[in-house]
């Protein structure tokens, strides 16, 4: 039986110009001079432009399959062969990034990773899983500026106050509240039922829990680290009521991470109150009263600074070599509750002037006119929060973190923050005298459901080539 391709074989070999093929070169026989009489193609013609067809249909087959199986594996590549973060190095000095980003919903977390303390910061950002949106969650920065979600085990998310994870001044603990199931009736709150404190060792990976008794839950939960000492206040709920709930007295849990010993139920009378407390050494500062001041050890032991001639707004610092102190004025007074801030002042602790503030304006503001010893209403957005040495200050204002020379007003960028995102941007205290570094953004993992969308795509286009090469065999 003669096939089609047998018959267009002999075909082509009859052509003009083929071996042994009838007439003379470029002179079509008697067949094909009739054929062409009646205005028709030679089929030997036809086969050629078919064959012609199939190969050009099989060429660009192979090339669509050539490009998306090299896309294909740029992006597994990409996902699965990325660069594994440095393991975690206790002995690591902290670096300051210059700028501290968002990070990528995809990126790895502690339990794909592993530990990748010491910490320099803390951020909050969007996570997703594969097939869904994992919420808000937070994210540590590495001393390499590197980012990974932390996975805290059984953490506490409400909108209640104090539920914020805190970093530990030299980056190696993250504390955060602790859900759990009380013994008895949970009182209604927005979000989690809170059972105690938990910390996560940025450096070993342990989570370590110090659960407390509680019949309802607790309230009003404040973590505060003093040194390598976490103090958790919190207070019990003692009854649920419509419209409201009662709790008792606040108490202390005292919990020492370079010993492992923890002190639960504590009076709360054993500490000042420690809002707005502020990292100092192995201690910290609490502005008490309207002018004053005390430095609180871990043990509870209170030393009292000077009285100063302002009146601070909510946080005092003190330089680490303890020689001069630095707040933000309230420019409405102790007895005036709002949000607004005045003018950096600085204050000797020691000596025959200690207390007494100057203000200190940024250089630029000084070339404006402004006088250093304007009111303490000021427009100043500067807010302290920490010192780079002993005449820097580090201060906050709209675009990030900025040092602040206090005798020559002299201000550079430090660190640009992102936004906040579940929680505030935290860097680590000790970080802030820390060496700098430019950080680049980080790189993460980019959206793993590409590979299935080009999947999907590249059965799309096989079907269509097969569909294609079915109908030029027609």
């Amino acid at each position: 039986m003669t096939t089609l391709r047998d018959r267009l074989g002999q075909l082509a070999d009859e052509a003009p110009g083929a071996p042994g093929a009838p007439g003379t070169p470029g002179t079509p026989d008697a067949a094909d001079a009739d054929v062409s009489r009646r205005g028709e193609e030679p089929l030997w013609l036809q086969g050629r432009r078919l064959q012609r067809r199939r190969q050009a249909a099989t060429a660009l087959v192979a090339a669509v399959l050539v490009l998306v199986i090299g896309s294909l594996t740029t992006l597994v590549v990409g996902a699965v062969d990325r660069e594994p973060l440095p393991p975690a190095d206790a002995d690591a000095a902290l670096t300051l990034p210059d700028e501290l980003y968002l990070a990528g919903p995809w990126s790895p977390g502690t339990e794909d990773t592993g530990p990748i303390g010491p910490l320099v910061a803390l951020v909050g950002a969007e996570r997703r899983s594969f097939w869904s949106y994992a919420g808000i969650q937070v994210a540590g920065v590495s001393t390499a500026g590197d980012y990974a979600f932390l996975d805290l085990e059984d953490r506490a998310v409400s909108a209640a106050f104090g539920t914020e994870p805190q970093l530990s001044p030299d980056g190696r603990w993250v504390a955060y509240p602790l859900s759990g199931t009380p013994t008895g009736e949970p009182c209604p709150a927005q979000g989690d039922t809170v059972t105690g404190v938990a910390v996560y060792d940025t450096v070993t990976g342990e989570t370590t829990r110090a659960p407390v008794a509680t019949t309802r839950g607790l309230d009003d939960q404040r973590l505060v680290w003093i040194g390598d000492t976490l103090v958790f206040t919190y207070g019990q709920y003692e009854s649920c009521k419509q419209g409201g709930s009662s709790r008792t007295r606040l108490a202390h849990l005292r919990w020492d991470l370079s010993t492992g010993d923890i002190d639960v139920g504590l009076d709360y009378r054993m500490f000042p109150d420690l809002y707005g407390a502020t990292p100092y050494g192995d201690r910290v500062v609490v502005a008490t009263g309207r002018r004053s001041f005390e430095v609180v050890a871990a043990d509870g032991a209170v030393e009292p600074g000077p009285r100063l001639d302002v009146v601070p707004k909510q946080q005092v610092f003190i330089s680490p070599g303890g020689a001069r102190v630095a707040a933000n004025e309230d420019p409405d007074g102790a007895r005036t509750a709002t949000d607004s801030l005045g003018q950096v002042v600085v204050a000797d602790a020691t000596g025959r002037k200690a207390g007494t503030a100057r203000r200190v304006l940024r250089e630029d503001a000084r070339q404006e006119g402004q006088s250093a010893d304007a009111t303490s209403r000021s427009s100043t957005t500067d807010a302290v929060v920490g010192w780079r040495d002993d005449e820097t200050l580090v201060v906050r204002d709209d675009r990030g973190y900025a040092t602040l020379e206090i005798s020559t007003g002299r201000s550079e960028s430090l660190v640009r923050l992102p936004p906040a995102y579940g929680i505030q941007p935290q860097v680590a205290a000790d970080a802030l005298r820390a060496p700098g570094f430019a950080a680049p953004p980080p790189g993460g993992q980019g959206d793993p459901r590409r590979m299935v969308w080009l999947g999907g795509g590249l059965i799309v286009l096989l079907a269509g080539a097969a569909f294609w090469r079915s109908r030029v065999r027609l």
